[in-house]
């Protein structure tokens, strides 16, 4: 699911971020819950199979493979294209994670840029 149609849908989603905790230092879309791509398996319980499902990583790599692993469970599980990458560069609202000093409002840029 690209971003845009992430942020229209964002009610009706859960969001699961795959990424590591002190990933998220560079900020989150409001409201999802960490469940880093390792712990997936075992914190499955976490996550309602009722609702729709918006995995959430960096680049949209892990998540990626977080939503096929979560279809493959049962669940109505999207990728976030682009991952936070993506959603940053449009500029769309995220949480700005609060990480050890200066490890906070780090840039977003385009890979090779």
């Amino acid at each position: 699911m690209d971003a845009r149609s992430a942020l229209e849908r964002i009610s009706e989603l859960q969001i699961i971020d795959v990424r590591d905790p002190d990933e998220l230092e560079a900020g989150f879309i409001e409201g999802a819950l960490n469940i880093p791509l390792p712990e997936l398996p075992a914190r499955i319980a976490e996550i309602s199979a009722d609702k729709p499902v918006l995995a959430v990583c960096e680049t949209g790599q892990r998540s990626y493979e977080a939503a096929e692993y979560l279809e493959a469970q049962g669940f109505n599980a999207h990728n976030l294209e682009g991952g936070m990458w993506g959603w940053n560069l449009r500029g769309l609202p995220v949480v700005e994670g609060e990480g050890p000093a200066g490890s906070a409002g780090r840039e977003w840029k385009v890979p090779g840029s």
